[in-house]
């Protein structure tokens, strides 16, 4: 519902039905839809608070930047990043012609309040339960050190999701050079810069630490979905050169969904 919902504000009532469909038919978001991990939910928070972005962007309404604090405050508790990339895509897509003149909301003294009280709760909480200790080993070790070193686990080297990424996107991988060069091609619009930015944010923040899984680009499949979508819809515009690099992707997908079937 949230990338549908970003898509109709962002690219038209096209997108808004694909990208759920593309995003729902993904690899990485099927399988972590039916597992019992904290990535799921994690994905849920970020494209909420992404959500609130973009309809706080468009109406400046300040149920709109609670709405975008408290699906961070709850993405912080989820996981310790949660926070790290709404906030990120925030400061960094380009506010449009539309809301240029409208002062931010989200940064102001009752948004960020929104954020902080359930993580202060929480905190009190749990210190309260288990300990000082408890809070510091939680926050020092499986927080900051888990980051940095990754307490050895899952290494790879910097350029690994840029090359799991794309296997994770099947059956939809073979659209992925349309994507990019729809991705230039449009690059003014405001809804492609959004998603890029989101992208790119995660791919720059877990390609640093040397422990990495693919499953923690999964909230950046909303994102995916969005400029797939939009990819397909530059196809049945009649765009060229996005359909030429287009239909062997999406005869690729059809094989692939073939052979799911079949397994």
């Amino acid at each position: 519902a949230t990338t549908s919902v970003m898509g109709a504000r962002l690219f038209g009532p096209q997108v808004a039905l694909l990208a759920p469909l593309v995003l729902a038919t993904t690899h990485l978001f099927c399988q972590e839809a039916h597992a019992a991990r904290m990535d799921a939910l994690l994905t849920f928070w970020v494209s909420l608070a992404m959500m609130f972005l973009v309809l706080h962007r468009d109406e400046g309404r300040l149920r709109y930047a609670l709405g975008f604090q408290l699906a961070c405050s709850m993405g912080l508790l989820t996981k310790g990043v949660g926070v790290i990339f709404p906030w990120a895509v925030a400061w960094l897509w380009p506010r449009g012609k539309a809301d240029q003149g409208r002062p931010s909301q989200l940064f102001r003294p009752l948004p960020l309040l929104v954020l902080a009280l359930p993580v202060a709760a929480w905190l009190a909480a749990a210190t309260v339960s288990g300990g000082r200790e408890y809070v510091e080993t939680l926050l020092g070790k499986h927080v900051v050190k888990r980051y940095f070193d990754s307490l050895g686990d899952h290494n790879h080297p910097f350029w690994y999701f840029f090359a799991d990424t794309p296997k994770q996107m099947a059956p939809w991988t073979g659209l992925l050079p349309a994507m990019i060069l729809f991705a230039r091609a449009t690059w003014r619009d405001r809804g492609v810069r959004f998603a890029v930015t989101w992208i790119a944010c995660m791919l720059l923040f877990f390609s640093y630490p040397p422990g990495k899984r693919g499953v923690y680009m999964l909230p950046a499949f909303p994102a995916i979905a969005l400029l797939a979508a939009s990819a397909l819809e530059a196809v049945a515009a009649g765009h060229e050169r996005i359909r030429k690099l287009a239909l062997p992707g999406l005869a690729l997908v059809a094989v692939l969904f073939v052979a799911v079937l079949g397994v």
